[in-house]
């Protein structure tokens, strides 16, 4: 018999729930929020951990609301999630049904997307100058990168008068552009990396791992455009671009969409963490959702290796480098 909710939410407090999601935040009165940036502390854990608010949005709730909040979970999800880590066995739970998938037009995509999408400028292919330069920005054997640019997910274009290199998803419907002289853009005041273009579907993943001459292999998951990168440049380095293929999604925030989940049923995924809270979260949240979708998942963790993100490993001395990256391409226990 399940435990009622509110003696499992007695159980579970915001601050437990806190300390496996976000190790080196510290719910309290009055604190920065743990998943976005805050200036100056705006959130509040209060009610002996049971309760919280963001001030500066205006949202709160229960330890429920706190979890779906971190791991961008439904509300039904964000209940089972919650009985599950207040250690209410599997066994006394009813699986959730399926989701249903909705036609595109109904999730991810609009026709006022898709006439944003018609008006990018001709994604090219990178030029080996243009591959040299971004080995050089990133720091990355330029190697490497050829082979991002064969599987079609590195390309180049001008973007508002600038050079710039892109990431662009199989399907063409999201696309990231950062400048080629690695400089940012002033966006209303503001420093800004990366640009997405108009008209993307911002959470699809970026990758050639749907493609179905990769579809025996494992996939490495990265977080952000310079991670793809470097997974392309570990997995060359290490001769095991034949071993695996890989994907990213474009920012912690982002949830893998549901008709994307397909492309990581049967497979097994080794998802790249970033050595932060919201990191940690995302990884977190990818490998349910890819569990779900019927997927096997294992964590590659940077903590304690010096870099925060992968495309950092690669500034490392060249014998940590080493050291992680064979630890990264190692296929053993591997499924395929």
């Amino acid at each position: 018999m399940k435990d009622s909710l509110d003696s499992l939410k007695a159980r579970l407090t915001i601050p437990e729930i806190a300390a496996s999601l976000y190790p080196e935040w510290r719910p309290l009165p009055s604190c920065k929020t743990p998943w976005r940036a805050d200036a100056k502390p705006s959130f509040s854990v209060y009610a002996g951990g049971t309760r919280w608010r963001d001030h500066a949005t205006g949202e709160g709730g229960d330890a429920i609301d706190f979890l779906g909040m971190a791991l961008v979970l439904d509300e039904k999800e964000a209940i089972a999630h919650f009985r599950q880590m207040a250690g209410e066995p599997l066994a006394d739970r009813q699986a959730p049904a399926p989701r249903r998938q909705a036609p595109a037009s109904q999730t991810l995509d609009t026709p006022e997307k898709q006439a944003k999408r018609a008006e990018w400028p001709r994604l090219a292919t990178t030029s080996e100058v243009t591959k040299s330069k971004i080995a050089e920005l990133r720091k990355l054997p330029v190697e490497s990168l050829r082979f991002a640019s064969m599987d079609g997910a590195l390309r180049c274009t001008e973007y508002e008068g600038r050079r710039v290199w892109v990431v662009v998803s199989a399907d063409k419907r999201n696309a990231q552009a950062r400048r080629l002289d690695g400089e940012p853009w002033e966006i209303g005041g503001q420093a800004v990396k990366a640009r997405t273009l108009p008209g993307s579907c911002a959470a699809i993943p970026i990758g050639a791992h749907g493609h179905r001459k990769f579809r025996e292999l494992p996939v490495l998951l990265t977080e952000g455009a310079p991670d793809l990168l470097a997974a392309y440049s570990a997995l060359w380095q290490c001769g095991q671009l034949d071993e695996w293929t890989v994907a990213c999604v474009l920012g912690a925030s982002n949830r893998i969409p549901q008709e994307c989940l397909g492309d990581f049923a049967g497979r097994h995924v080794r998802i790249v963490c970033h050595d932060d809270p919201a990191g940690a979260a995302a990884a977190s949240r990818w490998g349910q959702q890819i569990v779900a979708a019927g997927g096997t998942v294992d964590l590659f963790d940077l903590a304690g290796s010096g870099a925060k993100d992968l495309n950092e490993v690669f500034h490392l001395e060249a014998e940590k480098l080493d050291a992680i990256l064979v630890r990264l391409t190692s296929t053993e226990g591997v499924l395929k």
